[in-house]
């Protein structure tokens, strides 16, 4: 007697024998949702902290706002101003807080602008909305226009092959639930970017939710915490639909505005794509999305994860044929082939019925998916080129680790690692005299973290004494070493004791928006970028005072730039223009910055940087490893050729007296 299998097999090769299984094709399997669009007039007016200077903020404006009926829903910002300095660790910022469940998302501006000027959704009735300021930093303004409220969506016609829904409740956190009524999936390129359907709309606001929580009793939404939900960077935007075969869309989403890590980071599961879909049919599939429910099936499971296995039917180009159950919002679940493990197309129309027919997926070798995969866009693209040189950068807006050139090496992905980083510095010591080196690394928490030329990072424990987040990081090797950090939100530059992470100020607070640091041992001079006045300067700062000398400005246009780079060798300095992701080479001598090229990183307002080139003996001119005459003859022709490698005190500008000091270390030797 034929299994249940091979009977459902032999029905739809009857029936699509007889009408052609393209004919049966329905939709495309989007949930349409109830959405509800409530007109909200709530707005802070002008708010300031005005408390006495400290670090720590408070809340300048509460407002609750309540919703109708039972849906999940978000807020909608109309002009809204936050005050301060996200770069600086004094930027305004807004938290809105469920009062049924407490789950609360922060975002600040850079967030906002990220989120499209929406939150995430929340679960209703009454969410309260605050504004936290930092004393000192102005005046803030925020508005409220409206809330989005989606309700129970409409149970379209469910697309099961055959008279049962077999589907079952999953847990799988390489998918989620996108946009309200689809399902995208991680999936393993670059930056483990997320597939769905090209008839599953993306916008500036559309929300990636993970870890989706049952529905209600009549089937109602409900919002996962918004430590799981990411807004897509619309910047990454690619996709077709095209119909049955030529359907897809490649996003990537920002990380989360809570605690800062990718959707990769936090779950740590992807899928891995196939080459290409089997053309042999019985190929045993597997669809696993967030379909909706009617009755008889449990109504709290309606648009939850949920799996089945089946077999699939046929290849017909790049349309692949299967009689898995779907209903809508299946549209963009991952096509898995259930004995390889490996994703081989996209999910997304349905066209199977009680007595025949088949539900449609995009095969993954489609070109135009291809193609899209290869020329990644926005976040997606970041970290995308060769692995080459000795700049590096750690903290794109994928948290990634790895070299940064201009084009066409680019900024290149050795590691994706931690979260909100501030700062990088080389160690040409770490890790014993005569080894590779290594960096320091601190994030948004005071963490200080090691970490190799291959991203391997150790926690070493967190920062006292500063009140706020530190960052630019630079290492003096000479003597026992110093490593230097600057409190941009006072302005205030400290040395790092190490191993104890204490710290000792040097000179006083001085103000200002400097928050990038870098050694140069050619010229024994630590360097800084001032933001101040909304435009980047080249300073340079005395290691004994604290005190600043403005060298000059980078440029007109250039306002955003986190941190510094020296190559010890020859003292060229590298920043990176946060707007617009270039390379720059900045010029000691004025501070006048030359684009060198675009890296094709997608940097924000806190980022690191760091140069691994380094001479251990500032004796050994010419990098040899030998202290010799030539080292003499080689610091003096370059001396009188001008080169401000041969500043050798530090003072700026080239006088005898750099002859004399070079000769003292020459005398002392390495």
């Amino acid at each position: 007697m034929p299994n249940r299998l091979t009977a459902r097999l032999l029905l739809v090769a009857a029936f699509a024998s007889a009408v052609g299984l393209g004919a049966m094709e329905a939709q495309g399997q989007v949930a349409r949702l109830t959405e509800t669009t409530i007109p909200v007039l709530a707005a802070s007016g002008p708010v300031a902290n005005n408390d006495s200077p400290s670090d720590s903020p408070r809340v300048v404006y509460e407002q609750d706002v309540a919703l109708p009926g039972d849906g999940i829903a978000r807020l909608v910002f109309g002009e809204t101003v936050l005050s301060g300095s996200v770069a600086a660790g004094t930027g305004s910022f807004i938290t809105i807080t469920s009062a049924l469940d407490g789950a609360s998302q922060r975002l600040n501006a850079e967030h906002l602008q990220q989120w499209g000027g929406k939150t995430a959704y929340f679960n209703g009735p009454v969410l309260t909305v605050r504004v936290h300021a930092y004393p000192g930093t102005g005046t803030s303004r925020v508005s409220i226009i409206e809330a989005i409220v989606e309700d129970v969506s409409p149970f379209e016609p469910r697309t099961i092959c055959g008279a049962t829904d077999d589907r079952v409740p999953s847990n799988d956190n390489r998918q989620g639930r996108f946009a309200g009524g689809c399902t995208a999936w991680i999936i393993n390129d670059t930056n483990s970017s997320l597939l769905t359907a090209g008839h599953c709309t993306a916008s500036a606001s559309s929300v990636m939710s993970f870890i989706v929580p049952l529905s209600t009793s009549t089937g109602g939404l409900v919002a996962s915490h918004p430590d799981d939900q990411y807004v897509v960077d619309i910047g990454s935007n690619q996709g077709l639909s095209g119909g049955t075969g030529n359907d897809w869309r490649n996003i990537g989403v920002f990380p989360n505005s809570n605690h800062g890590q990718t959707p990769f980071q936090r779950y740590g599961v992807r899928h891995v794509l196939a080459s290409a879909a089997p053309a042999a049919a019985g190929v045993t599939l597997r669809i696993t999305g967030y379909g909706t429910n009617a009755s008889p099936m449990p109504r709290t499971l309606n648009q939850t994860q949920q799996t089945h296995t089946a077999a699939s039917l046929a290849l017909s180009g790049t349309r692949v044929q299967y009689i898995v159950d779907t209903t809508g919002g299946n549209s963009g679940s991952c096509v898995l082939n259930e004995t390889t493990g490996q994703a081989i197309g996209i999910h997304t129309h349905g066209g199977c019925t009680s007595t025949g027919g088949s539900n449609t997926g995009t095969a993954i070798q489609l070109a135009g998916l291809q193609g899209a995969l290869a020329a990644p866009l926005g976040v997606c693209a970041s970290g995308n080129g060769t692995v080459a040189g000795t700049w590096y950068a750690l903290g794109d807006r994928a948290n990634n680790f790895g070299t940064v050139n201009a084009a066409p090496q680019k900024f290149a992905k050795i590691a994706q690692i931690g979260a909100e980083w501030q700062g990088l510095a080389f160690n040409p010591t770490l890790g014993g005299v005569g080894g590779a080196g290594g960096f320091y690394a601190v994030n948004e928490s005071r963490q200080l973290f090691t970490m190799t030329t291959a991203g391997a990072a150790t926690l070493l424990g967190t920062v006292t004494g500063p009140s706020n987040i530190i960052t630019g990081l630079a290492f003096d090797p000479a003597g026992s070493g110093t490593l230097y950090a600057m409190q941009p939100s006072n302005g205030q530059l400290y040395r790092i004791n190490l191993p104890a992470l204490t710290t000792t100020p040097i000179g006083g607070a001085l103000g200002g928006t400097l928050r990038a640091l870098e050694f140069d041992s050619t010229r024994n001079t630590l360097w800084g970028i001032d933001q101040a006045g909304g435009a980047a300067q080249l300073v340079r700062l005395n290691t004994t005072t604290g005190v600043r000398t403005v060298i000059g400005p980078l440029g007109a246009s250039i306002v955003s730039c986190a941190d510094l780079a020296c190559d010890n060798r020859d003292g060229s300095l590298r920043t990176i223009n946060a707007t617009t992701g270039e390379l720059l080479a900045i010029d000691p001598a004025t501070g006048a910055a030359t684009v060198l090229g675009a890296t094709g990183g997608v940097f924000g307002a806190a980022y690191g940087m760091a140069s691994s080139a380094a001479v251990l003996c500032r004796a050994d001119f010419n990098g040899d490893t030998l202290v010799s005459v030539t080292d003499i003859f080689a610091f003096l022709n370059a001396w009188f050729a001008g080169s401000p490698a041969t500043d050798f005190n530090g003072v700026g500008g080239l006088t005898v007296q750099d002859i004399f000091d070079f000769l003292a270390a020459w005398f002392v030797g390495c």
